[in-house]
């Protein structure tokens, strides 16, 4: 859990919404993820959300 400290909630949400792959939300997620997982031993990553009470992955 401790991938969820460098994730911006606002941002997440508004790329959920989006899913604009070119925004400067979806960079800053990334870029935060990239920084996270660099130099550690996590071999796969994912986010999930809930909206509407359906679950994405």
């Amino acid at each position: 859990m401790e991938g969820v400290k460098h994730i911006n909630g606002d941002y997440l949400e508004k790329l959920i919404e989006t899913k604009d792959m070119e925004s400067k939300e979806y960079k800053e997620i990334q870029r935060n993820m990239m920084y996270f997982i660099a130099g550690s031993n996590i071999k796969y990553f994912y986010t999930m959300a809930y909206k509407g009470g359906k679950l994405f992955l």
